[in-house]
């Protein structure tokens, strides 16, 4: 019986390979396989998934939409300023004016209203002076609102 130094045949594992170790020379590589089948090479290509655990800085963020706000305070959504609002932001001489003529035509109103209605304050002294100063004092308060709306427009 001849005797040989070489060993009995070693058995080839089902195993694959670790990714980290560098692969065999005895099987061909992936490429060297795929290198004649061009359908395979694209479904290789898409098969390609990420690893089962992500490092954190490799996971996906999930981004929540982005709304403008005001930097003053997160809760801040500026609403328009009322007419009124508006019209008291800036406080001017003209302003002032139209506010006097404001509570002028409105008291001329009322007292001649309670003169017609009541005999109050002036005892129907004369009619014709009610009926003209309440016409006066409509003519006003409309001219003055007309006034208000021009000076509080945005």
């Amino acid at each position: 019986m001849p005797t040989t130094l070489k060993g009995p045949k070693p058995q080839k594992s089902s195993r694959p390979s670790p990714p980290h170790r560098a692969p065999s020379r005895q099987t061909p590589s992936r490429q060297d396989r795929n290198r004649h089948s061009p359908v395979r090479q694209k479904r290789d290509h898409v098969d390609q998934r990420p690893p089962h655990r992500m490092t954190p800085a490799a996971r996906p963020r999930r981004v929540a939409p982005t709304r403008t706000l005001p930097t003053s305070h997160p809760k801040s959504i500026r609403r328009p300023k009322s007419r009124l609002g508006r019209f008291f932001a800036r406080f001017t001489l003209e302003k002032m004016f139209t506010v006097i003529s404001f509570l002028l035509a409105t008291a001329l109103v009322v007292l001649c209203t309670l003169d017609l209605a009541i005999s109050w304050p002036w005892r129907h002294a004369r009619p014709v002076f009610d009926w003209t100063y309440l016409g006066v004092g409509i003519t006003m308060l409309w001219l003055t609102y007309d006034v208000f709306k021009d000076q509080s427009r945005r």
